[in-house]
Parts: C-alpha cells; sequence; structure tokens
C-alpha cells in the first residue's frame, strides 16, 4: 500500500519583507512538528520510504527539506524533489502524472508539499 500525503507550507514572511517569502520562525517550527507528526504516523503503519515532492516556491521548499529531516531522524528514508504542478493555479494532471509514474512497489509513501 502507498500512502498519499498533503502538507500545506509553513507560514511565510510577508511578501512587502521578502518578495521570495520563505519561512518564517514560526513557519519553521510548524514544518518541523508536521515532520515529526507525519513521521509518527507513517512510522505506525510501517513506512520505510517515502518521496517528497515540492513546487519551486522557496516556502514549499524549506517546508519539504524540514519534514525531510524529521522523517529522516525516525528512521524512514526520504527522498526530496522539487516537480512542476503543485502551484495554486497549475493543472493538477502534471502531478498525477507523475504519480502514477512512481513506483508503489518501491516506495511506501509520497509527500506532497503544496501552497495555498
Amino acid at each position: 500500500m502507498t500512502f498519499l500525503v498533503l502538507l500545506r507550507h509553513g507560514n511565510a514572511v510577508a511578501e512587502q519583507v521578502d518578495p521570495e517569502r520563505p519561512l518564517d520562525d514560526e513557519g519553521t517550527m510548524q514544518a518541523c512538528m508536521s515532520g515529526l507528526e507525519v513521521g509518527a504516523t507513517l512510522t505506525s503503519y510501517g513506512v520505510k520510504q517515502v518521496r517528497l515532492l515540492h513546487s519551486s516556491k522557496l516556502r514549499a521548499k524549506q517546508t519539504a527539506e524540514l519534514v525531510a529531516k524529521e522523517l529522516t531522524s525516525v528512521s524512514i528514508a526520504t527522498t526530496v524533489s522539487e516537480v512542476e504542478g503543485l502551484k495554486p493555479n497549475d493543472d493538477c494532471k502534471h502531478i498525477v502524472s507523475r504519480i502514477k509514474k512512481e513506483r508503489p512497489e518501491s516506495l511506501n509513501a509520497i509527500l506532497l508539499v503544496t501552497l495555498d
């Protein structure tokens, strides 16, 4: 069985402060806590390997990296990749096609870090 988990990026700084909108302190903590919670849940189901996909937005990338760090800390092998199709106005066909191409027999879970 392969699990599909959707995560929203953590809180980001205002665009007026930084146009790239990196995670703020609260967003960093949210991403770490999400990683711990998802890690505990996936571990309880025996998940050993995860593919974590994120958009090109900085806040999504930062969230994905922090979540991956927490998953790795509970012995879940995690691969992080940037992909098309996860921005708010993107056609979801791209990401659905990407998920279908994943090899379920070698993967226990797919996590998508999405935007608003």
